[in-house]
């Protein structure tokens, strides 16, 4: 027994010795590679009322698969899974409980709002939280009464309520003392059973302590300790290996250079080993190809005439000056030429520089060729920067489309490895700045916050995650959840990507009401992204918390064609919902919620049922028994799933049907619907039952290419491409149940740049558009 503050009375802590736990768990894999881990069990729907109209009379239909990990339920949908590995050998699992004398216990809290404060633990596993109930604030003390490796039980002392937290989230200070409270320091066996237990969590900074104690302390178990040591060391190099190749991947060669060199040869695996020194070669070899290249340029261009050579002396500036890691592949041409003795110097920088605009796969030996694409580049960049003058427009495209060897091909061949048309600020390494963009011409500017990830190169293409903030935290502190900082890296900059927090609401904004105004700050925000630094389209995520996650579903539902996936959290489906759940059934969501957070479980349970039942790419985790938090837990398995996602290409969505109830939703993939009826869309979208539908299909057959397009409107604008159509054939249009005149289209230079400019959107490119 121990003296302890009147309020908690006296409490007994009795800790066992560390014993074995078993856990049965499976396996799930989906079809978009990611794979949850869990007992996994299968359902027959999210909540009881979509389990009962799920359920066919007398038959149990299973939909769903459920996966239990201890903390949190997962729900997907038997036709989003892939395999299911059943786990039949149950994992040993190092356990410590704990014994706490109770008071008498009130009734738990049914619905859980938010934290007004949360107190540390104490070394004891003991805390005092408060919630914000409708009663006003209730303290609430919690006590820990089991520790696993995975997760801990946390069991109130004054209320009825528990539930499980993930491990690695108890302070590591506070969980060394609960297990030296919990075992006798002196006995080897169970400084053994501490030392298993932080392996089994993946603390390998305190198994490391813990091992060093044994073998200060322990003499006889060197050898023990040192199978164990070598383990650790092993685990930690594979550890920064599997580091190395995720920031390899998000463009950081530098720390990635770095963290591979520090492998240590006597303390790993000469596999492990291995792969560092392969990594650290690639690199070591990027840096000799970078110094041949600058000393080949020179020596080759200073046997070309002077007129010649003052032709390239500005194209080998630019190109040293983008000369990177991620660039160094498009003059493997050229570095190859060093030694072939048969081809002229001019030959050999043709390479270099007509593979430097159009990639190695399109390197030329015409030098004259070379000269004409670097020219076309700059008549590209230069339209792209051009924003208010029509007239220079059309002097760039006549001066485009006079240059000889330059076609709407080569151009769309370039576009992939031009630099941002516009210079973004670079801001310092986890710096949040702000950007203004034009809305719409009778609207004041709106604004975006943005962090860039570390090692920011404009020519890589990076993933965006776009974030909405809940009400009570600021933009920033919103991109700081997911970004974190310079001191403490969170996963946004960890897997590279690039997070703006466009201001899509006024500081005082409690609530999102579905404005339109809301969906074009995101959306103009996302374009001037693009305008501005390196940007893959095909994978930008849209996120958010409370409000913010309510704005997520409505404008992920009524904007999917904008993003490779969704992630609302401790958010509310819409009213619109019912109506725009169809709109994107290529789209990824990924949904987090409390089970006690108001009632979501049954309010979102409808339209998530729908969704999944129809096969689309929805991930429903649930934590139990908790209630509104940010959860920031579930980060790590957010990225994770998003590294599986893209946007669909356009060759996939040659056949779509999208519901629009507001006229402002009228663009959608490659159609832009025009002259919508002001009767059709009431400003009050839930005064009637029906939406309105937006259809387009194109098929190529015996006749040629055929599109049917159907809207809500007078007009409409077609954005072609290869993808959709083949340009050789003539085109037929029936629009809204009336045919046009089969016609060609041609592809054309200026519609490709112009629509460029529009959007920013280097993965769909528009060759041609059909006006109707």
């Amino acid at each position: 027994c121990m003296n302890t503050s009147p309020r908690i009375l006296l409490i007994i802590l009795a800790i066992g010795l560390a014993r074995p736990a078993s856990l049965l768990s499976d396996e799930v894999t989906l079809k978009n590679g990611t794979t949850i881990n869990g007992t996994a069990v299968k359902v027959v729907g999210l909540s009881q009322a979509t389990a009962n109209r799920n359920a066919k009379g007398n038959v149990r239909i299973d939909s769903f698969w459920l996966i239990d990990d201890g903390v949190r339920r997962f729900f997907v949908h038997r036709l989003l899974v892939d395999e299911v590995i059943a786990n039949d050998e149950l994992a040993q699992k190092t356990v410590f409980e704990l014994k706490h004398q109770r008071s008498t216990r009130k009734a738990g809290p049914v619905i859980v709002g938010g934290f007004s404060s949360v107190e540390p633990f104490d070394r004891f596993g003991r805390r005092t939280v408060t919630l914000t109930t409708k009663d006003g604030p209730t303290k609430i003390i919690q006590a820990i009464t089991k520790i696993r490796p995975d997760y801990f039980h946390l069991k109130g002392l004054t209320h009825n309520w528990e539930y499980n937290l993930d491990t690695n989230t108890l302070p590591p200070d506070v969980l060394l003392s609960l297990i030296e409270q919990s075992s006798d320091r002196s006995d080897p066996s169970e400084c053994k059973a501490a030392f298993i237990f932080f392996l089994q969590a993946k603390m390998l900074k305190q198994a490391q302590q813990e091992l060093d104690r044994i073998t200060m302390e322990f003499p006889e178990l060197k050898d023990w300790a040192k199978v164990r040591n070598d383990l650790i060391q092993e685990t930690k190099a594979i550890s920064a290996i599997n580091e190395v190749q995720r920031r390899r991947q998000a463009g950081q060669h530098e720390l990635a250079y770095m963290i591979a060199k520090k492998a240590p040869m006597d303390q790993v695996s000469a596999e492990v080993f291995r792969e560092a020194q392969e990594i650290v070669k690639e690199y070591e070899t990027f840096f000799q190809q970078r110094d041949d290249a600058k000393v080949m340029l020179d020596m080759l261009q200073a046997n070309l005439k002077k007129d010649q050579a003052d032709r390239l002396r500005s194209m080998r500036a630019t190109l040293l000056d983008e000369l990177r890691y991620e660039t160094i592949s498009r003059l493997n041409p050229f570095l190859r030429s060093q030694l072939d003795k048969t081809l002229t110097a001019d030959q050999k920088l043709a390479l270099a520089y007509s593979g430097w605009v159009l990639g190695e796969a399109n390197a030329t030996l015409n030098l004259k060729e070379a000269i004409l694409l670097w020219e076309a580049r700059f008549l590209v960049l230069e339209f792209l920067r051009n924003t208010n003058d029509p007239f220079l427009d059309d002097e760039l495209i006549a001066k485009l489309t006079e240059l000889e060897y330059i076609g709407i091909e080569r151009i769309v061949e370039m576009i992939p490895l031009l630099p941002p048309p516009s210079v973004g600020a670079i801001p310092q390494l986890s710096e949040i700045v702000e950007q203004n963009v034009d809305v719409a011409a009778d609207e004041p500017p709106a604004t975006y916050s943005l962090m860039l990830p570390p090692n920011y190169s404009p020519h890589h293409s990076y993933p965006v995650l776009v974030v909405l903030r809940p009400s009570g935290r600021t933009h920033e502190q919103e991109i700081r959840w997911w970004a974190g900082d310079a001191t403490r890296p969170g996963w946004a900059q960890r897997r590279g990507y690039i997070v703006i927090a466009p201001h899509y609401c006024d500081e005082n904004t409690k609530s999102y009401g579905g404005n339109t105004t809301a969906h074009q700050v995101v959306t103009k925000s996302i374009e001037d992204l693009r305008q501005r630094y390196g940007v893959n389209s095909d994978r930008i995520f849209l996120a958010g918390h409370g409000m913010g996650g309510d704005a997520c579903f409505d404008i992920g539902m009524s904007r999917p064609g904008w993003f490779a996936g969704v992630v609302p959290m401790n958010a509310e489906c819409g009213r619109i919902c019912n109506h725009y759940w169809r709109n994107g059934p290529d789209l990824g969501w990924y949904l987090v919620n409390g089970e006690r957070d108001r009632k979501l479980v049954d309010s979102n349970a409808n339209v998530l049922n729908n969704m999944m039942r129809h096969g689309q790419n929805i991930i429903y985790c649930d934590y139990m028994h908790r209630g509104y938090e940010s959860y920031h837990e579930e980060q790590e398995r957010i990225f994770a799933w998003m590294q599986f996602q893209q946007r669909p290409q356009l060759s996939k969505l040659k056949d779509w049907e999208v519901s629009t109830m507001r006229r402002s939703e009228s663009s959608f993939h490659w159609l832009d619907g025009k002259g919508f009826r002001e009767d059709s869309f009431p400003k009050d979208i839930f005064s009637r039952r029906r939406s309105m539908k937006i259809s387009a299909r194109a098929t190529l057959g015996n006749q040629g290419n055929v599109i049917y397009i159907k809207v809500p409107g007078s007009g409409a604008t077609v954005w072609l491409s290869p993808e959709l159509i083949d340009f050789n054939e003539r085109v037929q249009v029936r629009f809204n149940m009336k045919y046009l005149p089969r016609k060609f289209v041609q592809p054309s230079i200026k519609t490709l740049l112009s629509r460029l400019r529009d959007t920013g959107d280097r993965q769909r490119l528009s060759w041609a558009k059909l006006e109707l």
